[in-house]
């Protein structure tokens, strides 16, 4: 009789303390989440798309990329949610025959590995894409002459559409609060689908 109290007094003194104990672990594990933001230059190129079939927008498009990113990992989770925005463009100071642009924003969720040095993380969500490419010619600007073409004021062409984002980073974090790397990303969209790489700088904590 006295073992089956002295049991029951055990399993209720467990049953009590066992959810404290684990919400004291989950809220220790959670103190160690982390945060970075990623900011980029790099490349990109726009492929294809219902845009591509216009008369007035190439099939294929290279560009430079301004890229942003931030990202945040939540141990007890055991994911990443991200949020991005990039740039991507070849129009430099003017419009011409084959100007294209596109700015993107989204929101993702991914894994993560991780060790003391490096990480690598893999994400995939929902974007909102905003783009434009050179249209009809509107305004003659320069006639040309045996050595140059003649140059054209360009109306744009404006589309909006929704996409999935993708992004693959590949970081090394020699200190708790940066690090650097390449980031992959890509986006599948119906107007414009297109994809890149950035040299990445992270700031945040990383570890």
């Amino acid at each position: 009789m006295k073992q089956l109290l002295y049991f029951s007094i055990i399993s209720v003194i467990l049953a009590i303390t066992q959810p404290a104990f684990a919400r004291e672990d989950e809220n220790k594990n959670n103190e160690n989440f982390l945060f970075w933001a990623n900011y980029g230059l790099g490349i990109h190129q726009k492929y294809g798309g219902n845009k591509s079939s216009s008369e007035y927008c190439d099939q294929r498009n290279n560009g430079f990329t301004m890229f942003a990113s931030a990202t945040t990992y939540i141990p007890s989770f055991k994911y990443i949610f991200t949020i991005r925005a990039s740039a991507n463009t070849n129009i430099i100071d003017s419009y011409y025959d084959d100007s294209e642009f596109l700015y993107e924003g989204g929101i993702m969720i991914g894994q993560m590995r991780k060790n003391r040095w490096a990480y690598a993380s893999f994400a995939a969500g929902l974007s909102y894409i905003q783009g434009g490419h050179s249209g009809e010619t509107t305004e003659l600007l320069y006639e040309g002459d045996e050595f140059y073409d003649p140059e054209y004021d360009y109306e744009m062409v404006y589309y909006r559409t929704i996409g999935i984002p993708i992004q693959i980073e590949l970081m090394v974090t020699p200190l708790k609060f940066c690090g650097m790397g390449i980031i992959i990303f890509g986006n599948l969209n119906i107007e414009r689908p297109f994809y890149g790489a950035v040299l990445s700088f992270s700031s945040g904590r990383l570890f």
